[in-house]
């Protein structure tokens, strides 16, 4: 019982005052993150969805959350590269001024993608990569921070490809597990299908398939795919 009211009324993180990047307490901000998103994953899995909607919009707005999105920006290995709008956050200051103006805010909206063609390896055709800008890869991160617990609790268990603590070994031992067994399938089945990812409808396949998305929050997506011509380049 107590266990069911604490999920059910979780109240707000603390309300953090950090001014300068360098005094942010990752590790005490990631185990609030971590915490909220346990609640997420119970209410999802209890069918409470509209406890989950609740909760993700309490989280996306907290500092902590803010703080961890703008970090995934900056460290990742694209972290230096800029998109249309030509900025990088590279000092603490401009760290900084990221995670105060990533709250979310109703007149919101994602910029043109910077669209780079990188060659097929073995080919003479290009692959097209979009490149948001830090402001709306850091939009992202932090919405799929209150997007993931719920997506998880409903996704294929026996599905690998770019899931969180999954990996091609993950897939290589559940196969091995399956092809031991009495019985097993005796042919295996590599199939492709060409362009899937560049035709298929992304929005209809997000809102079907993570119910507690915010209708909103996934307009803005689609939006953010959208290519900037003038910055067409080949050579990366």
């Amino acid at each position: 019982m107590k266990t069911e009211q604490r999920i059910n009324n979780p109240g707000p993180l603390e309300n953090t005052k950090i001014t300068r990047y360098e005094d942010i307490d990752w590790r005490g901000s990631r185990e609030k993150v971590l915490k909220f998103q346990m609640r997420i994953a119970v209410a999802t899995k209890t069918g409470n969805y509209k406890l989950v909607r609740t909760l993700q919009k309490t989280l996306i707005s907290t500092f902590e959350a803010r703080a961890w999105a703008v970090r995934q920006v900056v460290t990742n290995k694209g972290g230096k590269t800029p998109g249309v709008d030509k900025v990088v956050w590279t000092s603490a200051e401009s760290k900084m001024k990221a995670i105060e103006n990533l709250k979310i805010k109703a007149k919101y909206k994602a910029s043109p993608v910077r669209r780079i063609l990188i060659p097929k390896e073995g080919t003479d055709k290009f692959r097209a990569l979009g490149i948001p800008t830090m402001k709306d890869r850091a939009m992202q991160a932090l919405h799929a921070l209150a997007l993931i617990p719920a997506a998880e609790c409903t996704a294929d268990p026996n599905s690998y490809g770019y899931r969180p603590y999954k990996s091609a070994q993950d897939a290589m031992t559940y196969l091995k597990t399956i092809l031991d067994m009495k019985g097993a399938p005796v042919w295996i089945l590599d199939a492709d299908i060409t362009g899937f990812f560049d035709n298929i409808t992304h929005l209809r396949c997000v809102m079907n398939n993570i119910k507690t998305i915010d209708p909103k929050v996934a307009s803005e997506a689609r939006s953010s795919h959208r290519y900037e011509r003038s910055e067409y380049s080949q050579n990366g």
